[in-house]
């Protein structure tokens, strides 16, 4: 899962194939982590300007989620938060075969609490809001990678010479 490029529809359509199919919470959150480490590299791989080197380096999990935080257009803060408390289920999992009842419900209320669009979300089990969280999660990351490709595309037209039209404009604009 080493593609970079995915469109909207694309990721969309793999975050669901792939928590779909998951039957148990251990296996939801594990997946859920591959998937947003995923769009952390895709994120990282939009900003920087040597890619080579960023494929070389080694990071960690919270290294890229700490990139992520440092380079996000927007306010990020929930978002980090949250990923973090599912990085920490997953080291649990991956270094005790279980997690603590207690964090998986600090990070579904991470989720719902923190987001104006989940407020009152509940689904009727743990292991189908886990899922929504996950997914909607994966949605805030993915539109921080659009939002990157629009201002790196914005600087490029701007130093192309497409923005001599723009200027123009405003300065029309500007005697009005």
């Amino acid at each position: 899962m080493e593609k970079y490029n995915y469109s909207s529809d694309e990721y969309q359509k793999l975050v669901f194939e792939q928590l779909n199919n998951c039957n148990d919470i251990e296996l939801a959150i594990l997946k859920g982590h591959i998937l947003i480490e995923n769009l952390l590299n895709h994120f990282v791989y939009k900003v920087s300007s040597h890619l080579g080197e960023f494929e070389e380096t080694k990071f960690n999990f919270s290294q890229k989620l700490h990139l992520f935080y440092i380079f996000a257009t927007d306010n990020v803060t929930e978002i980090k938060n949250s990923i973090n408390l599912l990085n920490k289920l997953r080291n649990e999992i991956a270094h005790r075969l279980t997690f603590e009842e207690k964090l998986l419900q600090t990070f579904i209320t991470s989720v719902i609490d923190n987001y104006k669009s989940m407020k009152g979300f509940k689904e009727e089990n743990t292991l189908d809001t886990i899922k929504s969280a996950i997914t909607f999660l994966c949605g805030c990351l993915y539109g921080q990678i659009e939002m990157e490709s629009i201002k790196k595309d914005l600087v490029k037209d701007l130093i192309s010479g497409k923005s001599k039209a723009l200027t123009l404009k405003h300065r029309e604009n500007e005697k009005i």
